[in-house]
This record gives structure tokens, C-alpha cells and sequence, in this order.
């Protein structure tokens, strides 16, 4: 397994063992080499953990990467990148009957 797969696994094991709110931000990184015009260069893979409930497994999003020629973030904020709530078949049906 390459160790990036490793890290990742790791994180998302963290993240599944936290007590976190929705609100919660959680960030981790993956170090890299990433190859450019030839030549391997250092790279920092972002990671962004979170729980939509407590009782569902953890999720890890690609938040971005780190060079030494820039940095790379999302442009969307935290609820359009969390726009999967998993909020349940109970909750889809609730919301059904009372609409």
C-alpha cells in the first residue's frame, strides 16, 4: 500500500473515532512529490475530515495542496463542500409527511 493511501487511511481513521459536530473543521496533510517540467518537486495534499452525525462514518474531502509556488483552496465554503448530509431514510420520510 503507498504510504499516501496509508495517511489517508489513518486520517480517516481519526476522523471516525472523534465525537465531531457537522461545524467541526478537521484538517490533515500528505506530504508528496509532484513531478514538474522533469524534475520532482514537494507537494502538500490538504485533507478536510468531518461527521455529518455522530452514529455515521467519517468523510474526507480534497481541500487543496501547498507548493512552493502557491497554494491551493477551494472556492466554494464549508456548507457547499458539505452539501451531502446523509440525513437518513427516517428524516427523508419525516420531511416527506409533513410537506
Amino acid at each position: 500500500m503507498p504510504i499516501n493511501d496509508i495517511v489517508t487511511f489513518q486520517a480517516k481513521a481519526i476522523v471516525d473515532s472523534l465525537r465531531l459536530d457537522l461545524d467541526d473543521q478537521l484538517y490533515f496533510y500528505v506530504e508528496e512529490e509532484e513531478e514538474v517540467e522533469g524534475e520532482a518537486k514537494p507537494r502538500l495534499s490538504l485533507l478536510e475530515g468531518y461527521k455529518v452525525r455522530p452514529d455515521l462514518p467519517g468523510k474526507l474531502l480534497d481541500y487543496g495542496s501547498w507548493t512552493s509556488e502557491r497554494l491551493r483552496l477551494p472556492r466554494e465554503d464549508l456548507w457547499q463542500r458539505r452539501k451531502d448530509m446523509q440525513v437518513g431514510a427516517v428524516a427523508e420520510l419525516r420531511l416527506l409527511l409533513y410537506k
